[in-house]
């Protein structure tokens, strides 16, 4: 689990009960996570998200499309 290992997760979906619940998840069992509803069909969403990664956390290390 990336979580458990020192990364803060960033979930995404459109559906943001399913991801708030993922988030919670890894928080629960000691890992950092964050969740953020969107559609990745949508350019504008993906480029927001992308910011926001690099603003709060400086880079993105890994990407897993799941």
């Amino acid at each position: 689990m990336l979580g458990a290992n020192g990364f803060h997760v960033v979930l995404t979906s459109r559906t943001a009960t399913q991801i708030e619940a993922a988030a919670e998840a890894i928080r629960a069992a000691g890992g950092d996570a964050s969740a953020v509803a969107g559609d990745i069909a949508d350019e504008a969403f993906v480029a927001r998200l992308f910011d926001t990664v690099r603003e709060r956390f400086g880079r993105l290390d890994v990407l897993v499309d799941n």
